[in-house]
């Protein structure tokens, strides 16, 4: 393409483009150099939120908090005895608690014990008093010799004698 101008002075009076038939592409030149950064663009819109990814392997142990406020005082626990039971010879003790674990009730199973061996004598215990006097004995024991005659005597009439 050709341009001619035709100027008077400073200003231009006629200008004439004559575009000729276009040649044939010539070999491709050397990379220039880079130019420099452009200004930055306006933020695009947000686009749609994305699918959850899997999750990342566990972090290290952070490092410990500071100790926290000491808390109210609780009420005190009780403890009383509830039933005590004798369990066969030879089983084992067993406790149980039949409250709750703020008041405790503890039943206890204890297994009977061997005879233990006789133990010594006790010292002789004091003289009691004197009884009542009881009745003559002379007069009472001829009175029975009497009654056992009288029914030998008796036995005789009713049975007789044998020869």
């Amino acid at each position: 393409m050709t341009t001619v101008n035709v100027t008077e002075g400073d200003t231009t009076v006629v200008e004439v483009t004559v575009a000729g038939p276009q040649g044939a592409s010539g070999p491709q030149g050397p990379q220039g150099i880079q130019g420099d950064t452009g200004a930055t663009g306006a933020t695009g819109a947000t686009g749609p939120k994305g699918d959850t990814g899997d999750t990342g392997p566990q972090g290290p142990q952070g490092i410990q908090g500071e100790t926290g406020a000491t808390g109210a005082t609780g009420s005190a626990a009780t403890i009383a005895v509830g039933t005590v039971t004798t369990g066969a010879a030879g089983s084992s003790v067993a406790v149980t608690n039949s409250g709750t674990s703020g008041a405790a009730v503890l039943d206890f199973t204890i297994p009977r014990g061997d005879t233990g061996a006789t133990g010594a004598t006790g010292a002789t215990g004091a003289t009691g008093a004197a009884g009542a006097d009881g009745a003559d004995g002379a007069a009472a024991g001829c009175a029975a010799l009497a009654d056992l005659i009288s029914a030998i005597a008796c036995a005789r009439v009713l049975v007789p004698a044998r020869a």
